[in-house]
């Protein structure tokens, strides 16, 4: 009788160990999943971020063959005329909207910080958009229609290249859209502002102090 009792002791404590050995297994299972799931939720922000950064990246730079930054540093002077009225192109909305092309300054004055920036980029990063038929502004498309079309001025010379146009320094470059004259297309021209040659102009060394 003592034999049996001893056995079925020891026989619970043993299925006692086992419960406590199972449930302590149990506990670092479930502790290591949620590490794992934890480890793998940060590798996935991380890679997120990382895939995002990567096509800003791309975007900006391979994808319109656009040069390194700081590649390049030149100016162009421009206007924008739709329906016979000039566009307000100075203000704080389209200033430094990308390091590679930008308006700074408070000016129109176009400033080129890397080769090879198409025109299109540059107009797509104020909020605007253009192709060879059509040009978007402020959510408003205006379309080739009737008597009225898009155009594009180079230097006094009409291109069609339009958004793929590359601008080169000290280029002078008008777009407009409506049914405007010959007439009032150079008046237009004239009213280009003037001020890339002074932007390019080299700047004084700043004054060593004594």
């Amino acid at each position: 009788m003592v034999n049996i009792g001893m056995d079925r002791e020891e026989q619970r404590r043993q299925k006692k160990k086992e419960r406590v050995e199972r449930r302590r297994h149990e506990i670092e299972a479930r502790t290591r999943s949620k590490s794992v799931r934890k480890t793998l939720t940060i590798l996935i922000i991380v890679g997120i971020i990382a895939g995002l950064g990567y096509l800003v990246y791309t975007a900006a730079t391979n994808s319109p063959g656009i040069g390194p930054l700081n590649s390049a540093h030149y100016h162009v002077d421009w206007a924008m005329y739709i329906n016979g009225k000039p566009q307000v192109l100075n203000v704080s909305k389209y200033q430094l909207r990308s390091e590679y092309v930008h308006l700074e300054g408070g000016t129109s004055t176009i400033h080129m910080h890397a080769t090879n920036v198409p025109l299109g980029y540059f107009i797509d990063t104020i909020g605007m958009k253009i192709t060879p038929t059509s040009l978007t502004v402020d959510g408003v498309m205006y379309s080739n229609e009737g008597d009225k079309k898009l155009r594009m001025f180079v230097n006094g010379k009409e291109n069609s290249d339009f958004g793929k146009y590359v601008p080169k320094t000290l280029d002078k470059i008008l777009i407009v859209y409506g049914n405007d004259t010959d007439a009032q297309i150079q008046e237009y021209m004239k009213s280009i502002p003037d001020l890339a040659k002074s932007f390019d102009q080299p700047q004084p060394a700043p004054a060593v102090g004594r």
